[in-house]
């Protein structure tokens, strides 16, 4: 398979019965295109990289824009989105341009991926950061089980605030009803874990308890759940 085949078609890649789509990147245009890039250039390479296909390649540039000023500059027409990306589509709609521009989706739609490859983690290629085992964008397995946590006590919080919403217009003391409510769904998320979370508190307030320390108690406005003294939820 010549390098060209290899670089511009998608491929599949399957692996414990799921299966995704591999898009491949070009990685000299995505550096090109990092901090600057000139469209005539742009379109003289792309032209050149793939006069040799007998089939319509894709070439895809990935590049880590959101902290670059040539794509967050607030004067338009020297960054990327008028320097470059602009001029490509007027060329484009004057039928100067030599190739279509087309969302990735729409390019498999028409042209399905039939080669499957092998993703071989020592070949992630993330820059200037090992990307091997996907940490840096999945968390640790400590923020992993953050997040968990913080899931599970919004689901509490969004369950015991709806079922106080159905029974307080019926009710002759809402305070009452809440705690009732409070009491009765707790033993359903109580695991024992020595992580407690606040009711009523913004979730940037969750606290981390330590074996034998106290938590302050939770105090909700009128109208949300949770309790006074006894509003701590261990998880």
């Amino acid at each position: 398979m010549r390098w060209e085949e290899q670089r511009y078609q998608p491929y599949l890649a399957r692996y414990g019965g799921a299966e995704i789509i591999v898009v491949p990147r070009d990685r000299e245009l995505s550096n090109a295109q990092l901090s600057g890039l000139d469209p005539g250039w742009f379109q003289h390479e792309v032209c050149e990289r793939t006069k040799f296909c007998d089939f319509p390649a894709l070439v895809t540039t990935w590049t880590d824009g959101e902290n670059g000023g040539w794509f967050r500059t607030t004067n338009v027409e020297s960054g990327f989105w008028g320097f470059f990306y602009r001029p490509l589509l007027d060329r484009y709609r004057a039928g100067t341009l030599g190739f279509t521009p087309i969302h990735i989706s729409q390019y498999l739609e028409k042209f399905p991926p039939t080669e499957e490859v092998e993703v071989a983690s020592r070949r992630v290629n993330t820059e200037h950061h090992w990307g091997g085992d996907f940490m840096q964008w999945t968390g640790s397995l400590l923020q992993k089980k953050g997040w968990d946590e913080v899931r599970r006590a919004s689901d509490y919080y969004h369950q015991v605030k709806l079922a106080y919403d159905k029974r307080k217009a019926a009710a002759k003391d809402a305070e009452e009803v809440r705690q009732l409510i409070v009491r009765a769904l707790r033993p359903s998320i109580d695991r024992g874990d020595k992580l407690q979370l606040l009711l009523g508190q913004p979730l940037g307030a969750s606290l981390l308890r330590r074996p034998g320390a106290s938590l302050p108690s939770a105090r909700c406005r009128d109208g949300e759940a949770g309790e006074s003294a006894d509003a701590t939820t261990r998880l």
